[in-house]
């Protein structure tokens, strides 16, 4: 069984130019790859010769490594480059798959979006007490999709809590559970506890309740779309409004506190007839009166007295992230509508601010009064916590004026040019690891940068400059419009090039200047960033940074870009007549080492000189690379030979060398070319720079 594997996989082990090599051989038909157990075999036809290989890719960790074998030796050759990239085009079971972006994430349904297991509750009909049924929800469509509790226990990422559950509802291939009522406290208990169970009424969470006390014969005071589900240990209550369940207490109806108090009495008729009975009491000394009125008589009524104290809870809290379009202003101090973030808490389904500085949250809980409420104490530190691991993901904090109060809303956003790819990379990556911590999320409809809706042609405009030099002016037509390419490539190399790009389903992801999303293609970028990252080593650019300015020898690399880009030639006689030269293959011609070089070259080192002689006619320079001991010095001398014998040898040369090479350089330049005449300078800064003023061959 193969290994998938990426082009990203294949970047860590072939560099960019046996990757672009491997590439072209690919596309001009000369590759042929086979699959055989572990391994892809490969034969390329390259410059005459055949060349035979193999690949085999395996994992290691979460990387994919390869073992390379290869006719001509090498291990990270173009043959081998070829070999992968054709694998890849011709098999697409090997391509190793790849996250989804944020844009895709939040406008198209993936077939491979994570799911998370829920358990429904739903009311029974007689004989059941309630239902259960089982789906996989789409982490962000919400896409259904049914499931069993046969398939749950079959499941080895299911934990054992999530078994038992299974194993509670039967383990069957019904989708849509029954539970008798003598296993409502079972099956209740454990969903409530379980994290992975809602309502069906209302969609909310279940969580485990307090136990509530219902008078007796009496309709509950409860939420709308709540219920009572009974069973054979007591009747267990679900809320619609918060999603707690809990035990039903049924009680008797309450008697009401009777307290003495003295009311003033109204005179009845003196006629028996009329005379209201009072309760016999012990006899008092009756007070006389001489002189005065009689006062009134007094009787007791009863007064029922309540208490109206509030209920102080403590509660888990829940952040909850909503992702929105928010008024603020830019860094230049202009209002203007950007990518925000808010923060909110949620303590039993009651929502609250995070810089609102109240110390508890009024609930609703039933048998709530207005003279009897019930508060849930905020756990400050949570939410602290909740706020610091915000701020380590590089938000900026500002205030706009929103809410109710004077000081407005806390939001976060995102400054800088690459404001848009961190908010991507916040919600394809950030917003899930927060969501498995137990965050909720909201994103609203109008959240997200701007999408390119169309990328057309990529065309690089040559133009003569100033003597010796060319211009490059490099454009890429976005939604229509022509817009410089050179700073999106140039912003990317800053960055760290290819490799710190974010690269998704083998699309590159960067942003423009005004925001807007921009997907290119990465193994074209890859390849233009190749030749683009030398190019702007040797160039220097124009005032308002939209093209280069070379010099004539780099003439070469604008033919590298020819396969890359769409070349256009205006005003480029100059330019265009010396590029000429380099197109095809350049035969690099034999030349004759006069006999005042009193050495004999060997085959390959007589290949050097000719290579040099080439370098030299076509105003290029190069390295002789050989290895120590293979005569570079000897090379090196008798091109100095044949220049001097041209007659082009018109100005003294400087061989700059370390100081232990002195004396080797000197030997042999008395032993090859005696009638060369050599003077040693030491001090090299200060000689080298006498040397250039002079205008010395260096």
């Amino acid at each position: 069984m193969l290994t998938p594997f990426s082009s990203e996989d294949l970047g860590r082990v072939f560099d960019a130019r046996a990757l672009t090599k491997g590439r072209t051989l690919v596309l001009i038909g000369t590759v042929e790859t086979t699959v055989q157990d572990s391994s892809i075999n490969v034969v390329v036809e390259h410059l005459g010769l055949r060349h035979t290989a193999s690949i085999t890719p395996s994992s290691l960790g979460r990387r994919v490594v390869f073992l390379n074998k290869c006719s001509c030796g090498q291990s990270a050759c173009a043959h081998l480059a070829a070999g992968s990239l054709a694998a890849l085009d011709r098999y697409p079971a090997l391509r190793k798959a790849v996250q989804k972006t944020f844009l895709d994430t939040l406008a198209t349904p993936s077939a491979e979006e994570r799911q998370r297991l829920v358990f429904e509750l739903s009311p029974g009909e007689p004989p059941h007490a309630c239902f259960v049924s089982t789906f996989l929800i789409g982490e962000r469509t919400g896409r259904l999709e049914a499931t069993t509790p046969r398939r749950i226990l079959a499941d080895r990422a299911s934990n054992e809590t999530t078994r038992i559950m299974a194993k509670l509802l039967g383990g069957g291939d019904a989708g849509r559970t029954p539970i008798a009522a003598s296993a409502v406290a079972s099956v209740l208990g454990l969903l409530a506890r379980l994290g992975k169970a809602r309502w069906h009424a209302t969609g909310k969470a279940l969580i485990l309740g307090e136990e509530r006390a219902f008078q007796a014969n009496m309709p509950p005071n409860m939420p709308p779309k709540s219920a009572i589900i009974l069973s054979e240990a007591g009747p267990w209550y679900v809320d619609g409004a918060t999603g707690a369940v809990g035990r039903v207490r049924l009680r008797q109806a309450p008697t009401p506190q009777i307290q003495p108090v003295a009311v003033a009495q109204r005179p009845f008729p003196q006629s028996p007839a009329f005379r209201r009975p009072v309760p016999s009491r012990p006899s008092a000394p009756k007070p006389s009166f001489s002189g005065q009125s009689r006062p009134s008589a007094r009787r007791l009524e009863p007064v029922v007295v309540t208490a109206a104290e509030p209920v102080i809870l403590e509660r888990p809290l829940t952040p909850v992230l909503r992702l929105r379009r928010v008024e603020c202003p830019d860094d230049s101090g202009r209002m203007q509508r950007v990518e925000a973030l808010t923060i909110d808490f949620d303590y039993d389904g009651m929502l609250t601010p995070a810089d609102d500085e109240r110390q508890f949250v009024r609930v609703n809980r039933p048998g709530d009064s207005p003279d009897s409420p019930s508060f849930v104490r905020r756990d400050r530190a949570a939410e602290a916590a909740a706020l610091n691991a915000l701020r380590q993901d590089g938000f900026s904090q500002m205030r706009i004026a929103e809410g109710l109060t004077a000081k407005g809303r806390t939001v976060f956003v995102y400054r800088g040019r690459d404001a848009a790819e961190r908010w991507q990379s916040f919600v394809t990556e950030r917003v899930p690891a927060l969501q498995a911590l137990g965050w909720r999320n909201l994103i609203e409809r109008d959240f997200g940068p701007r999408l390119v809706q169309s990328v057309g042609d990529y065309d690089v405009r040559v133009t003569d400059a100033e003597t010796g030099r060319f211009s490059l002016d490099f454009g890429i037509e976005i939604d229509g419009v022509r817009i410089p390419l050179l700073p999106i490539l140039s912003r990317l190399l800053d960055r760290g090039g290819i490799d710190a790009a974010q690269i998704v389903d083998g699309e590159l992801i960067t942003s423009l200047e005004d925001g807007r999303i921009l997907k290119l293609p990465a193994e074209r970028i890859r390849r233009l960033l190749t030749v683009m990252a030398d190019l702007i080593d040797a160039a220097r650019r124009t005032a308002d940074g939209g093209m280069l300015l070379l010099p004539d020898a780099e003439a070469a690399s604008v033919l590298d870009l020819e396969d890359l880009l769409t070349t256009r030639w205006e005003n480029a006689a100059a330019i265009e007549a010396y590029a000429q030269r380099f197109r095809g293959q350049t035969e690099i011609l034999p030349v004759t080492v006069p006999a005042s070089f009193t050495a004999t070259l060997r085959p390959y080192q007589q290949h050097g000189v000719d290579w040099l002689q080439h370098l030299r006619a076509n105003g290029l320079g190069g390295f002789l690379a050989d290895d120590m001991g293979l005569g570079k010095t000897a090379q090196t001398i008798a091109h100095i030979v044949i220049e001097q014998a041209e007659g082009r040898l018109d100005r003294p040369t400087l061989i700059v060398v370390p100081t232990s090479l002195v004396t080797n350089w000197t030997a042999e330049l008395a032993k090859f070319a005696p009638h060369l005449r050599v003077a040693v300078l030491y001090g090299l800064d200060r000689h080298a720079r006498r040397a250039e003023l002079a205008g010395t061959h260096v």
